[in-house]
């Protein structure tokens, strides 16, 4: 890989050019940015409907408040795993 600043090979995963200083950034870096956004959308979804499930199971719709749980359970674990 080449620094884009001075032109000298530098290794592959390296965050500054060691000659010039220049930070790397990555086209890899800018997705786990916009992953790590999307995983925090996605926790507070999951939280969101964990709530409205506890509200559910408060007024007896039992059903509604199984699958609306469960659905927020699963948005949590994948917003962790985004992570």
């Amino acid at each position: 890989m080449k620094c884009p600043n001075c032109g000298k090979s530098i290794p592959p995963r390296t965050k500054a050019c060691k000659y010039c200083k220049t930070l790397i950034v990555r086209k890899s870096d800018k997705m786990a940015k916009k992953m790590a956004g999307n995983s925090l959308f996605t926790m507070i979804g999951g939280g969101l409907l964990l709530f409205i499930a506890i509200i559910l199971a408060i007024y007896d719709t039992l059903l509604f408040a199984g699958i609306t749980a469960s659905v927020g359970i699963v948005l949590l674990l994948i917003g962790k795993l985004m992570r």
